[in-house]
């Protein structure tokens, strides 16, 4: 596997072109080719997933856009009908992630919703403590050792930026302008169905977060 550091480096040295392909999509793609409903796939990663538009910077996954996410998102105000990211958020710095968020909630048609997945602190924590973390695997890295699983599940080799319990995350979606946030399981969803999403059934390691653009 590639380190992260040297993926750091690519990330930021495509971020230019990616902003000149930011632009082609905001003033051209988006007035021109795309109707409603917009539900958008943040961070699509490797779990591509149809009838979402899948938004990715890694110029090797399959998607619908490349974008880097830290230039913003290419949709006018009050056009977007819901925004789907599964590990991804913790992918990015707080100022980052603050300033998507913002962008979430500008792009968000009033009323519509976003439903976020990210690794749970809580449970990883708890994990720690009563010495069971069987459950984390073995990505990116092997360890035996309980802290080693936990550094693996929490920093990933140093691809996550930021670690996630549910208050923290109400915090930042809050300070977006989100209402309406609460924490769902796996398959729960006020916004989706499974048909669209295919999250697993069980999942101890992800924490579900819906939130809600406020009616004008």
């Amino acid at each position: 596997m590639l380190d992260q550091r040297y993926k750091d480096i690519c990330f930021n040295f495509l971020l230019l072109p990616n902003k000149i392909n930011f632009f082609w999509q905001k003033f051209i793609v988006s007035w021109l080719f795309r109707r409603p409903p917009l539900m958008l796939h943040l961070g699509c990663g490797g779990n591509y997933l149809d009838g979402l538009i899948n938004i990715e910077a890694n110029i090797f996954k399959k998607k619908d856009i490349w974008l880097d996410l830290r230039n913003g998102l290419p949709f006018p105000n009050d056009s977007v009908s819901s925004i789907y990211a599964h590990s991804f958020c913790e992918h990015l710095y707080p100022g980052e992630l603050a300033a998507l968020l913002k962008e979430c909630q500008r792009v968000l048609k009033p009323g519509s919703g976003m439903r976020i997945a990210v690794p749970d602190l809580a449970v990883a924590a708890k994990g720690y403590i009563i010495d069971d973390l069987s459950w984390v695997s073995d990505f990116p890295r092997h360890f035996d050792s309980l802290g080693g699983k936990f550094y693996n599940f929490i920093f990933c080799d140093g691809q996550h930026k930021m670690c996630f319990d549910f208050t923290l995350l109400e915090e930042l979606l809050t300070q977006a302008g989100f209402g309406k946030i609460s924490r769902k399981k796996p398959r729960e969803s006020q916004i989706y169905s499974n048909e669209q999403i295919k999250e697993k059934v069980a999942d101890p390691a992800h924490l579900y977060v819906e939130c809600f653009k406020k009616e004008a």
